[in-house]
C-alpha cells in the first residue's frame, strides 16, 4: 500500500493533539455504521490546557478483546504514536473492514499520555519525571534506591551550565569505559536506565509520589478493561535500536504470556527483556496496567520501540546516553552559549523525532503493517 506518510505528522503537540480530535471527529464518514467512536479528554494541567485525549471504538456487539494503544509518555517521543494512531483509524480500520467485515476487537486509544514533555520536546513532565519510571505498583517503592546510580550520577547529571566542549561525546566514553572495566555491561546499563527516585533533578528521575497520569488513568482504564477478557496494551516509543527498524519489547515472565504473543506477532523478532543485552527497567506503564486487571483476565503487554541512532551499537549507544545527559544538563543550568543551546536541542530531537523523510516512512509502513495484524490474530488466541 502506498501512503503519503507526511499526512501523519505534525510539527508539535497541538497540531498533533487537533489532528487526532479532528481524525476521530471525522471517522464515522470511513467506518461502518454500527461501530461507536466515543471520544474523550483527561485534563493533566488545566491552566496551560494539556490533555491526554482518548477514543473508545466498539462495535454494537459487544467484544471480548481490547487493543489498546497509547503513545507520548515521554513527552517528545509522541509523534510516532500519534502518527501511527492517525493512520490505523484512517486507514487500518477502514481496510480492515473492508477485508473482513469485522473488527474482531475493540479499540482503546492514548494520545499524548505526557502533554507537557510532548509540548516543550522533553522526555519529561513538567517536575523532571520519567513517567515510565513512575507507574510504580506502590508508593513505598519510591524509597528503592538504585545504588549503581547514586554512584555515577556526579558523571551522569553535571551541575554547571552546558559548555562547547562538552558537545564532544569523547570525555563521556573514556569515564563509562573505564566504568566498563569494574562493571558488567548490563549491570552498568541498568543503573542508569533503570530508574532512580533520588535525584531529582537528574536522568530518569521516576518522582518521589505518583504523578497527575496516575490518578486520571486509573478509574478511567478500570472501568474500560472490566469489559473485556482479553487485552493487548501497545505502548508506543521511540530512541532505542536499529534505525528505521520496528522493535518489540515485551516484559513478560509468564511463560503462558509469552506464548500469546509469540503467536501474535508471528513472523517478527521479539526481544525479551531477560535477553542479553537488553535492561528491565522500574515503574512501566505497560506492567502496571495488568494490575488494574481482574486475576482471570489476559492481560498482554508490549512495546513498539523504532530505533533512530543504532543505539544498540557501543556508538549510538554513547550518543544517546550522551544526549539525555546534555539536554537534562541544560534545562537545569543553561548553556554556555546559544549555539551551544541550539546544537543540544537539536540532537535530543533528531534522537526521539528525527526529521529524515525515510524513518517516517518507516515508522508508517511498518507500524501499520502490524497493527493490521493484530485485532484478528487477538481474537483468535
Amino acid at each position: 500500500m502506498q501512503t503519503d506518510y507526511r499526512q501523519y505528522f505534525f510539527p508539535d503537540y497541538r497540531s498533533c493533539r487537533q489532528a487526532f480530535r479532528d481524525t476521530l471527529a471525522s471517522a464515522d464518514h470511513n467506518l461502518p455504521t454500527d461501530m461507536i467512536i466515543t471520544p474523550g479528554q483527561l485534563s493533566v494541567d488545566t491552566d496551560r490546557d494539556l490533555t491526554i485525549d482518548t477514543a473508545l471504538l466498539t462495535g454494537r456487539n459487544p467484544s471480548h478483546n481490547l487493543m489498546l494503544i497509547s503513545g507520548g509518555l515521554h513527552g517528545a517521543e509522541g509523534f510516532a504514536g500519534s502518527a501511527l494512531q492517525l493512520c490505523f483509524v484512517r486507514e487500518v480500520l477502514p481496510a480492515i473492514f473492508r477485508n473482513q467485515h469485522s473488527l474482531h476487537c475493540d479499540i482503546l486509544l492514548l494520545h499524548g499520555l505526557n502533554p507537557y514533555g510532548f509540548m516543550h520536546m522533553r522526555r519529561v513532565d513538567a517536575f523532571n519525571v520519567d513517567l515510565n519510571r513512575n507507574f510504580l505498583m506502590n508508593a513505598e517503592q519510591f524509597e528503592n534506591q538504585n545504588k549503581g546510580y547514586a554512584a555515577i550520577q556526579e558523571l551522569l547529571n553535571p551541575a554547571r551550565p552546558v559548555q562547547a566542549h562538552d558537545l564532544d561525546p569523547a570525555g563521556l566514553a573514556d569515564h563509562l569505559e573505564e566504568l566498563g572495566r569494574r562493571f558488567q555491561q548490563r549491570e552498568l546499563t541498568e543503573a542508569i536506565v533503570r530508574g532512580q527516585y533520588a535525584f531529582p533533578e537528574g536522568i530518569y528521575f521516576g518522582g518521589q509520589q505518583f504523578a497527575a497520569q496516575r490518578s486520571l488513568l486509573e478509574p478511567f482504564l478500570t472501568d474500560i478493561f472490566g469489559r473485556y477478557e482479553r487485552i493487548l496494551a501497545i505502548d508506543i516509543h521511540t530512541g532505542y535500536g536499529r534505525r528505521d527498524h520496528l522493535h518489540f519489547f515485551p516484559d513478560v515472565e509468564s511463560a503462558d504470556v509469552r506464548e500469546l504473543i509469540r503467536r501474535l506477532f508471528a513472523g517478527h523478532h521479539i526481544d525479551w527483556a531477560d535477553d542479553e543485552g537488553f535492561y528491565r527497567v522500574t515503574g512501566e506503564f505497560v506492567n502496571y496496567m495488568h494490575a488494574l486487571c481482574a486475576p482471570e483476565q489476559i492481560y498482554i503487554p508490549m512495546i513498539f520501540e523504532f530505533g533512530t541512532l543504532d543505539s544498540h551499537l557501543p556508538a549510538g549507544g554513547l550518543a544517546s546516553v550522551h544526549n539525555m545527559i546534555l539536554e537534562n544538563q541544560g534545562h537545569h543550568y543553561g548553556y554556555a552559549t546559544d549555539d551551544v543551546r541550539r546544537e543540544t536541542l537539536r540532537r535530543f530531537r533528531e534522537m526521539f523525532y528525527p526529521s529524515d523523510p525515510g524513518w517516517k516512512k518507516a515508522v508508517i509502513e511498518q507500524g501499520r503493517t502490524v497493527l493490521a495484524q493484530l485485532p484478528e490474530r487477538l481474537a483468535a488466541l
